[in-house]
């Protein structure tokens, strides 16, 4: 049972970006006909049009050359004047991981050169849940993690 309600999560998340980075490039797609995905595809909707986004990059990998570790931002985007990187979630509720996650897209993404000045993460799954993510935090607790992994990766004989 927890294995078929976790691949049918994937899928509605799978569902879910595949619709938003077609309706980010103004695309227009219809929208879905089941629920809940419907309703999440709504409320991303309603939230981009009421927040005045414009779209920089969707759905591509970004890769920091130094921390050597590579991801998928769903988007980043200019908010007025700051560009802020956004994750998409299915989930009900933002979970820490997802803070982590958000502040390593934007590390790497300046690495690259981009002036990340923001980060938030869209939950979707029960209503609409925004929670802005104070990505240099986030970003430098990222980094400790992955230096107690490289830590841990040492002591395995």
């Amino acid at each position: 049972a927890h294995r078929r309600a976790a691949q049918g999560a994937a899928g509605r998340g799978a569902s879910l970006h595949g619709w938003a980075e077609t309706y980010l490039k103004g695309l227009n797609p219809p929208l879905p006909e089941e629920e809940p995905l419907r309703k999440m595809c709504l409320s991303l909707r309603e939230w981009w049009e009421g927040n005045g986004g414009h779209p920089l990059r969707s759905e591509e990998v970004v890769f920091h050359p130094q921390h050597l570790y590579a991801g998928r931002a769903d988007l980043v985007a200019r908010f007025g004047g700051r560009v802020v990187v956004v994750d998409l979630k299915t989930s009900s509720r933002v979970y820490p991981e997802h803070l982590l996650q958000v502040g390593a897209y934007a590390l790497a993404l300046r690495a690259e050169g981009v002036e990340v000045e923001g980060g938030l993460v869209l939950s979707l799954g029960d209503g609409l849940r925004v929670e802005e993510v104070p990505w240099e935090e986030a970003a430098e607790a990222f980094l400790g993690l992955l230096r107690v992994h490289a830590f841990l990766r040492g002591l395995t004989p």
